[in-house]
C-alpha cells in the first residue's frame, strides 16, 4: 500500500478512538513508508487531519523512513 488516502476501516477506527479522547486531547500520529519521507508525512497528516476535523485534537506529526511498514500510528498523550 503505498498511498495515503484513509480506507473506510481506518476512518471506523480512528472514529472509535475519538470517541475515547478528552475533548483538546494530544495525540501523536507517526507516518511510515521506507524511503518515502512526503509518502510518510502524507499518511501522518491524513490520520491528524481525521482526528483533528472529528473532534478538537490537536496532532502532532512524525515521519519514519527507515521502517518499511505501511501505515500510520496514534498515541495519546493526554486522554
Amino acid at each position: 500500500m503505498n498511498s495515503s488516502p484513509l480506507s473506510s476501516a481506518a476512518k471506523s477506527e480512528l472514529a472509535a478512538l475519538s470517541k475515547k479522547l478528552v475533548e483538546r486531547a494530544s495525540v501523536t500520529v507517526t507516518g511510515y513508508a521506507k524511503g518515502n519521507a512526503n509518502l510518510a508525512k502524507s499518511r501522518a497528516t491524513a490520520v491528524a487531519s481525521y482526528l483533528s476535523n472529528k473532534d478538537d485534537t490537536h496532532g502532532t506529526v512524525k515521519t519514519v523512513t527507515t521502517v518499511g511498514a505501511n501505515s500510520a500510528t496514534v498515541v495519546t498523550t493526554k486522554q
